[in-house]
C-alpha cells in the first residue's frame, strides 16, 4: 500500500523481483568408462565399478533483491487498520550500503530516521526514504549429483542417484529486518535451506 494514497510518485522505486546480476549454469558430465563408452567396454568387474557414471548439477549466483525500509505502530495508521505502511526519513549524507555488512549489521542503520512527531506519537510528515531503497544479501547455490547407469538386458536399465541440494552447504540469507523502530532493525532474520541430500534408486523398462 502507498504510505500516501495522494502522492504516488512517491512510491517510485525498484521492483520487487529486481534483481542487478543472476546467473545460473546446469552442466552434464558423462564420464568416458563403461557401455558404449571410450573405456572400459567389457563386462568387468573395473567397469561394474567405475563405468557407466554421471555427474550433473546447477550453479546460481545471484545479487540481493531490494527490501523497503519502514515503522509501525503509529496510531494514525493502527486506526487506519494498516500496519508497516510509512516509511522512515533518509538521513542526509548517510550510505545505505555498507562495504562488509555482517548478519548483525546488514546495511547502515544510521540511515533511516523516525519523522518528526507530535505529542500524541503521530507522525508530522511522511517520509522519504525510498521504496525497495536497501539491497537485501545476494545467494551462491551450488547443487550436484552423481549417477550411475547400470544397463540390463534389452531396454532395461537400473539407475542410482546421489543428489546434494547447496552441496557446500553456504548460508544463503533470505530475509532482513527493515523495521526502523524493531529491536533487530539491520539484522538478518531468515536463511534458506542448507546442504539435503537424497539418494534415489529406478528402474526403467
Amino acid at each position: 500500500m502507498a504510505q500516501n494514497p495522494i502522492d504516488l510518485t512517491a512510491e517510485r522505486g525498484l521492483s520487487s523481483f529486481d534483481q542487478t546480476h543472476r546467473f545460473t549454469a546446469d552442466y552434464l558430465l558423462e564420464l568416458p568408462f563403461g557401455h558404449d563408452r571410450r573405456w572400459l567396454t567389457g563386462n568387468t568387474p573395473l567397469r561394474a565399478i567405475f563405468g557407466d557414471w554421471q555427474w550433473s548439477g546447477d550453479w546460481t549466483i545471484a545479487s540481493g533483491l531490494p527490501f523497503t525500509p519502514r515503522f509501525m505502530n503509529d496510531p494514525s495508521e493502527v486506526s487506519g487498520g494498516t500496519s508497516t505502511t510509512l516509511r522512515p526519513d533518509l538521513v542526509l549524507g548517510q550510505q545505505i550500503s555498507l562495504a562488509h555488512p555482517t548478519v548483525r549489521s546488514w546495511f547502515n542503520i544510521a540511515a533511516f530516521a523516525l519523522p518528526p512527531e507530535n505529542s500524541q506519537g503521530q507522525v508530522l510528515a511522511y517520509g522519504n526514504a525510498r521504496r525497495n531503497s536497501i539491497i537485501g544479501p545476494g545467494s551462491k547455490v551450488f547443487d550436484m549429483a552423481f549417477t550411475k547407469i547400470i544397463p540390463l538386458k534389452e531396454s532395461r536399465v537400473l539407475e542410482f542417484r546421489a543428489q546434494a541440494t547447496n552441496i557446500f552447504n553456504i548460508p544463503n540469507y533470505s530475509g532482513i529486518d527493515t523495521v526502523v523502530n524493531s529491536p533487530t532493525f539491520g539484522r538478518v532474520t531468515a536463511v534458506g535451506g542448507m546442504r539435503q541430500i537424497t539418494m534415489t534408486a529406478r528402474f526403467r523398462f
